[in-house]
């Protein structure tokens, strides 16, 4: 585009070898971010030529390594969960009250309790991580949950806070 300036073009966004780490700027058409390195760029100068310059750039390049190496938590429980609950467990959601089996065996039953209350701080943990909740806001949070979920086994194995 000689004697102007290139901005942001959406068709980017489809774009295989972008797709995976190019977001747009609401702030700015004429800049690029990328979900990768947290990165703004400037594409008013080289246009597409940036996105390729910057896809080749060491940081990027090692940004995204690691990022293939994470692991996606809510799939993860997701997965897992539903493992478990086909592979253990018949399917009951289609049963009466009546009809569901009662587990008499307690070991079972507190080994499945102590696995969710696990899960559950695991997952209370990442919360208080990702909205950056101060540990002095969570103290005796396992008390909340208590009288919030008095029936709870979950609640009352709780042991954050």
């Amino acid at each position: 585009m000689p004697g102007g300036k290139y901005v942001f073009n959406d068709d980017w966004l489809g774009d295989a070898q972008y797709k995976d780490w190019l977001l747009s700027v609401a702030e700015s058409r004429y800049k690029a971010r990328c979900s990768a390195c947290n990165r703004i760029f400037d594409v008013s100068n080289m246009g597409e030529t940036a996105l390729k310059y910057h896809m080749r750039g060491t940081k990027h390049q090692k940004f995204l390594k690691n990022n293939e190496k994470k692991i996606d938590l809510k799939n993860y429980f997701s997965a897992q969960d539903h493992a478990e609950s086909s592979s253990s467990q018949p399917n009951t959601s289609n049963l009466c009250p009546s009809d569901v089996p009662i587990s008499t065996n307690l070991l079972d039953r507190s080994v499945n309790v102590n696995n969710l209350s696990r899960k559950a701080e695991i997952l209370w943990t990442l919360k208080v991580l990702n909205s950056h909740y101060s540990y002095k806001s969570c103290e005796n949070v396992n008390y909340i949950f208590k009288t919030m979920f008095p029936d709870s086994e979950v609640a009352k194995n709780f042991s954050c806070g």
